[in-house]
């Protein structure tokens, strides 16, 4: 008895395989097939494989996978938006998007790292990854709570597709972040206009 392995190949796209061709032979005839190393396979492409096997007298069984092979080594891309453009306080809205034409996006991370070592999560894995919104309360994202420092923060961006490939470069943009308030004193008043009805006394101003 010989066993024979057959493949179809397909496209894939946009999470899906369509187009698949007919089956056709892979490999060697061999009647002690265990384990076949498929290599190399095409970025974009899918895969059905089934074992024709042929017994001594020339019948023929075929056995067909329901399972099926995708591949995808493309790497998802996104985008961090340029608004709001800073200086900001308080709560900040972050926004961007992500996309991937093969297997989709899966998750999509957004980080911070500023002045003074503050380091830590805008948001981890936000509903609808591909076009994202997170509020980044800098009010309460430093060390224990507090109040991160003032200073220009860098925004990463950490895109993963369902292959689990990432972005093929450092998706960014800084900010800049002030949350101390301004400095403002009183000194005196000054006599204006018709001084002969004003008098100023330190922080007293007298009209007659």
């Amino acid at each position: 008895a010989t066993a024979q392995l057959q493949r179809a190949q397909g496209s894939f796209s946009n999470g899906s395989c369509v187009g698949y061709g007919s089956f056709s032979y892979i490999g060697t005839s061999n009647a002690a097939l265990v384990t076949y190393n498929d290599t190399p396979l095409t970025d974009g492409a899918c895969y059905k494989y089934q074992l024709l096997v042929t017994d001594n007298v020339g019948n023929t069984s075929t056995v067909t996978s329901t399972d099926e092979v995708r591949v995808d080594r493309t790497n998802p891309t996104g985008t961090i938006s340029a608004s709001p453009i800073g200086p900001s306080s308080g709560s900040v809205v972050m926004t961007g998007t992500s996309a991937d034409g093969m297997s989709g996006i899966q998750k999509v991370n957004v980080k911070f790292s500023g002045p003074s070592s503050a380091a830590g999560n805008i948001c981890l894995a936000p509903a609808s990854p591909t076009a994202w919104s997170c509020t980044w309360n800098t009010l309460t994202s430093g060390a224990g709570g507090t109040v991160l420092p003032d200073g220009l923060y860098t925004v990463t961006l950490e895109v993963f597709d369902n292959a689990n490939n990432r972005e093929a470069s450092t998706i960014s943009r800084t900010i800049m972040i002030d949350n101390t308030p301004p400095v403002t004193a009183f000194s005196a008043f000054v006599e204006g206009a018709g001084a002969q009805y004003q008098q100023a006394v330190g922080s007293i101003m007298y009209f007659n």
